[in-house]
């Protein structure tokens, strides 16, 4: 993140509950994709958007796109871990 981004404890909070849920949201859908789309496809492109997010994050430009970066990661990072733990 940049440091330059402004924001109050609290506004970092948020980000930080709204990271919590998504990434809960990501672990219950988990199953439902995994069924759909398969261990495999499910494993890499999770890690690909992790990956891919973490340097988007580092580029934020505002609180907006780092909160929505936040959820983006906390949804990737679900379906990734429940992957990762489900695997075959």
């Amino acid at each position: 993140m940049k440091a330059e981004l402004p924001g109050t404890f609290g506004l970092y909070g948020m980000i930080a509950t709204l990271h919590l849920g998504s990434y809960l949201v990501g672990s219950m859908l988990a199953p439902l994709v995994l069924r759909r789309l398969g261990w495999r496809s499910v494993f890499v492109w999770a890690h690909l958007l992790v990956a891919l997010g973490l340097v988007v994050q580092a580029q934020a430009a505002s609180v907006e796109m780092l909160a929505a970066v936040r959820v983006f990661l906390g949804l990737s990072t679900g379906l990734g871990v429940i992957c990762a733990l489900d695997m075959h």
